[in-house]
């Protein structure tokens, strides 16, 4: 399949392909969603504070 090789040769996928971008675009979505739900995971996070003050939100 030379004809396939000659194409691949003269036009290459940019670094990382099409992975990269949908890595990217994953990366952004968890970003967002962490930090419209802030409060959600750090009351996730008290089990390792050890807040045990006694406080209610």
């Amino acid at each position: 399949m030379d004809f396939l090789d000659d194409w691949r040769d003269r036009h290459p996928h940019p670094r990382g392909g099409p992975g990269r971008v949908v890595g990217m675009i994953l990366l952004l979505v968890l970003v967002v969603i962490l930090m419209l739900n802030s409060d959600v995971v750090a009351r996730g996070f008290e089990i390792f504070t050890g807040s045990g003050s006694g406080e209610s939100p």
